[in-house]
């Protein structure tokens, strides 16, 4: 049985540091960014946000980032040596930020940084708390729409293997590039699918059924792949079809065993006659999600107490077999019956509430992580202006180089100025005083009580990962542009 959390949330979208932490903030700045080279723009923030969030920090770097190097290139600075410095600074920063970080020891500190990261909601960040303490920073996460108000959270056992989607058009989710399906139909055949009339007698039972229908097989070519395709373009089709892990012949039927299926053919024809495939004999799970590289079964309908002997036999096997080469397959046939996966079921008043929790979930998850694996530094800005006293004794080989120095050092300060004007105040006031008046290292400023002070005593920590990536993202952004012809001649 599945165990079950549930949350209430409010679904606000509230500020964290300052910050709002949403791809509109970073979109409207990447239009005062540039109007060339804008797609390249957006990829590194697809990047940074997929990776560990801070999308409108990076956007922040970046911006000054260009706005500080134009100035020098146009009284005539090489935009390449100017390139070359930033490069030098950013690489210094971040090997500062990472002796600065301070690691996650108590369960209070992981509780705040998942509330911090869910942008303030308590249940949210709880429910994400409670997701890494049972599945760890390696488990799986799956979010799916609930036809509730509120958010629950559920571990269940699952089936994940490395294969992704055959074909693209099989994509339902195009927002982040997955196919997703609820209470699936498994068809899983051992060999190489070549002939619509394979799959037809599958695809009528789902259909009949009015569930998805997810092909497993050795691959999928010619009509067999044609027809899907077309049938997911042209009729809107629920389908989808992956390769097989590759495990050898019991790859496949470990997960037939697990969804309560069978491999077809059953004898030894090259591809499954229609008459031999039935409802009883097709696999079924709760929930399918394919992503660019796993595939991922959850809930399978497959014999619990069989499942745990074949666990229990692998386990055997592995202790018993001296060949390298064949314990690697069994410890990956463990993986693939042995996954515990996290299910966040996510309701709302809408289905754009709903779109809103699931990605403030998804974001929440990488942020919570990120910290847990690279520690905590100071917040508001601070860490970012901690960094600007050690360019000073950065060396490097010319003139152009060091004022791509002194545009990074001027760029720090900008996440803290920008925290400080949308609180109203006069940003350059604050940063002057974070800057010049430190009491101790992780001194700053906390926009919400109005006061200066150590920001990890006032629980105002970024996870040293996401500014390292932002500042890293915001460097690669900016070198771009000052570096494309056509972009500075449209800026001169």
């Amino acid at each position: 049985m599945p165990i079950i959390k549930r949350c209430f949330s409010n679904g606000g979208a509230l500020s964290r540091h300052g910050f709002i932490e949403e791809k509109s903030v970073a979109n409207s700045l990447l239009k005062k960014l540039a109007q060339i080279s804008t797609q390249v723009v957006q990829d590194i923030v697809d990047d940074s946000d997929q990776e560990v969030g801070g999308i409108t920090t990076t956007t922040i770097l970046a911006r000054a980032l260009v706005n500080e190097s134009n100035q020098f290139i146009s009284k005539g600075a090489d935009p390449k040596e100017i390139r070359v410095g930033i490069m030098a600074a950013v690489e210094m920063v971040i090997k500062q930020l990472n002796a600065m970080a301070r690691p996650i020891n108590r369960p209070e500190q992981l509780l705040r940084v998942a509330i911090t990261s869910a942008q303030g909601d308590r249940a949210i960040g709880g429910l994400i708390y409670q997701t890494i303490n049972t599945i760890g920073l390696d488990g799986q996460i799956c979010i799916r729409n609930a036809n509730t108000i509120d958010v629950e959270l559920r571990f269940c056992d699952a089936i994940k293997f490395r294969q992704s989607y055959i074909s693209p058009s099989f994509i339902n989710t195009p927002s982040r590039s997955l196919v997703e399906f609820d209470s699936a139909l498994l068809f899983i055949c051992r060999n190489t699918l070549t002939r619509a009339e394979s799959i037809v007698r599958a695809m009528e039972l789902a259909e009949l059924k009015r569930m998805p229908l997810l092909i497993i097989a050795k691959d999928i070519v010619d009509e067999a792949l044609n027809h899907l395709v077309l049938q997911r373009i042209n009729a809107n089709a629920k389908v989808a079809a992956v390769k097989a892990p590759c495990l050898g012949r019991w790859g496949l039927t470990d997960i037939a065993m697990a969804s309560g299926g069978a491999v077809f053919p059953k004898n030894n024809e090259p591809e499954p006659e229609p008459a031999t495939i039935n409802i009883y004999n097709l696999g079924q799970v709760g929930y399918v999600t394919i992503t660019k590289e796993d595939t991922l079964l959850i809930q399978g309908y497959g014999d619990e107490k069989a499942i745990v002997d074949r666990i229990d036999a692998i386990e055997k096997e592995i202790r018993w077999s001296s060949s390298q080469s064949q314990k690697k397959i069994l410890e990956e046939r463990m993986a693939l019956l042995d996954t515990r996966v996290a299910v966040f079921l996510v309701g709302g008043s809408s289905e754009g509430d709903k779109e809103k929790k699931k990605d403030l979930i998804a974001n929440a998850v990488r942020i919570t992580n990120a910290a847990v694996e690279g520690g905590l530094v100071p917040g508001g800005g601070t860490a970012l202006i901690r960094c600007m006293e050690h360019l000073e004794s950065l060396i490097v080989e010319n003139k152009d180089q060091s004022l791509g120095v002194d545009t990074v050092r001027r760029a720090l300060r900008m996440p803290c100025w920008t925290i400080a004007q949308n609180a109203g105040l006069d940003g350059d006031e604050v940063v002057y005083i974070v800057e010049t008046a430190p009491m101790y290292e992780d001194f700053g400023y906390d926009v919400v009580s109005g006061k200066y002070g150590s920001m990890s005593m006032k629980g105002i920590m970024d996870p040293t990962k996401v500014v390292c990536t932002a500042i890293k993202n915001a460097a690669g952004m900016a070198s771009l542009l000052i570096t494309d012809h056509e972009y500075m001649i449209s800026n001169k």
